[in-house]
């Protein structure tokens, strides 16, 4: 895991190294810097496995290695609490469990 001043460092040499569309560099940053915050497994459930993949190469890290499972605000991801009270994570993200969360779920953020 990054330190915050390495975060910097990593943010800045990516934004001057990136030659792309915008939404990509700002989807992938984004997404890096709420992992920071909820863990690996909130992002992966969010994200489409392409995105995911995506954005793993627009920052060139992989999210497993650069953040944690688990954080502080994990607990704020609805989608991941029904996820888990029921079915396997992976057979859900990889679309093998007959459990189908709803894209809107998948995404809910609450106050809790």
């Amino acid at each position: 895991m990054m330190t915050d001043e390495e975060f910097i460092v990593f943010t800045e040499s990516t934004i001057d190294k990136f030659k792309g569309q915008i939404d990509d560099l700002a989807g992938a940053l984004g997404f890096l810097l709420i992992g920071r915050y909820m863990g690996w497994k909130v992002v992966r459930l969010v994200l489409s496995p392409s995105k995911f993949r995506k954005y793993e190469g627009v920052l060139g890290i992989k999210f497993k290695e650069e953040l944690r499972e688990r954080e502080k605000y994990t607990r704020k991801s609805v989608g991941l609490d029904l996820v888990e009270k029921v079915a396997d994570f992976w057979d859900v993200v990889f679309g093998k469990s007959s459990f189908k969360i709803d894209t809107k779920d998948r995404k809910q953020l609450e106050n809790t």
